[in-house]
């Protein structure tokens, strides 16, 4: 058996690799030799990284200094599901070397096997890079700071790992605390970069549609007319407006980091509700981080870097300070949406003379 293979999977790859198959297996064993690197890593790389990006692969791999490559074969090569990531992305390669702590990060996860065991997806399940909010992000940089698609994806990851921050900390997989305080200020940079809402700038909340079964009666309908009652005010997180996408609900989930213990929404709901509403104090908001690299004292899954913790882009969070809240006035909207595809199902707005939410569309 090569590799620890056997003559049936060892076909398996051939098939895959078709001529260039001796070559490739020669060039990844020359790395192997170099770098005491394990031999399972050739195999997960043949088997998952597809054969068009080969090439790419090498000449990236080539540019890596000997003691880089030994620490990519032994501590990045070896997981299953980064080395799928890779397959998806041949420029994570040019990341992970780029910088040292951003290295450290990866071989903190491949040590823990977190990514496995944690989450219903692994840790690069979702590698479609959100273009719209990184055109966004881009727009507001104002040529002050750097923003292309490859800065874009390291800060999507480092803000994505901290967002899973009690699986990292320095105690249980020696995570420096100067490391994490730079990956942290790194985002910072955007964030205040990007700034707090101003007054007149349309804010959103995502909230669960269980919160809001009163609003549909007893056949399964809208009920065109609902007292305000306990629902009269929005508090805690909130996002710009421009930031949110109907999408469906698991989507939703992950790009808003709404997949927390205890968390209120499951990917089977039937709708989730969209609050929209004009920023008219923008006093009352405040950042979601207080002091660099420190992480924040009350709130899970707060990443402390001014997102939210998605793997697949980066949506600007805030938060109303301790004690305060907006009280919704006339023409702030309620959006029903389907939980399948994110479909308006139906949209109220605030009439603030009777106190309650009709049904507009």
């Amino acid at each position: 058996m090569k590799w620890g293979l056997s003559s049936k999977e060892w076909q398996v790859l051939k098939n895959l690799h078709g001529q260039h198959f001796e070559a490739r297996i020669a060039k990844l064993e020359t790395y192997i030799n170099a770098t005491n690197g394990q031999t399972t890593a050739l195999a997960q790389m043949m088997r998952h990284v597809p054969s068009n990006q080969f090439d790419d692969l090498f000449r990236r791999i080539d540019d890596l200094t000997p003691d880089v490559q030994s620490t990519f074969f032994g501590d990045y090569a070896e997981n299953v599901d980064l080395v799928k990531g890779l397959g998806k992305r041949p420029g994570l390669v040019d990341q992970i070397v780029n910088d040292q702590i951003y290295l450290d990060r990866f071989r903190i996860i491949s040590q823990s096997g977190i990514d496995a065991q944690k989450w219903d997806d692994p840790i690069f399940a979702i590698t479609d890079i959100n273009k719209h909010d990184m055109t966004l992000l881009s727009s507001k940089m104002g040529g002050e700071l750097p923003m292309n698609a490859s800065i874009f994806e390291e800060l999507v990851m480092t803000n994505y790992l901290a967002s899973r921050r009690p699986f990292l900390e320095k105690t249980a997989f020696g995570v420096s605390e100067e490391g994490f305080k730079i990956l942290i200020s790194k985002l910072h940079q955007y964030s205040r970069k990007i700034g707090l809402p101003k007054e007149g700038e349309l804010l959103t909340k995502i909230q669960p549609g269980a919160w809001y079964s009163r609003f549909i009666d007893k056949n399964g309908k809208f009920i065109k007319e609902v007292n305000a009652g306990d629902y009269n005010s929005v508090a805690g997180f909130v996002g710009r407006g421009e930031y949110f996408e109907p999408k469906s609900i698991r989507q939703i989930m992950e790009e808003f980091r709404l997949d927390y213990n205890g968390k209120p929404y499951d990917i089977t709901d039937d709708f989730y509700v969209v609050i929209k509403f004009k920023n008219d104090d923008p006093s009352k908001l405040r950042f979601t981080y207080d002091v660099e690299g420190n992480m924040h004292p009350k709130h899970s899954p707060m990443c402390n870097t001014g997102f939210a913790g998605s793997k697949s882009s980066l949506k600007p969070e805030y938060e109303f300070k301790e004690g305060m809240s907006r009280i919704y006035k006339e023409g702030d909207i309620l959006e029903f949406r389907s939980g399948t595809d994110g479909q308006l199902m139906v949209k109220y707005k605030f009439i603030k003379e009777d106190k309650s939410w009709k049904i507009i569309e």
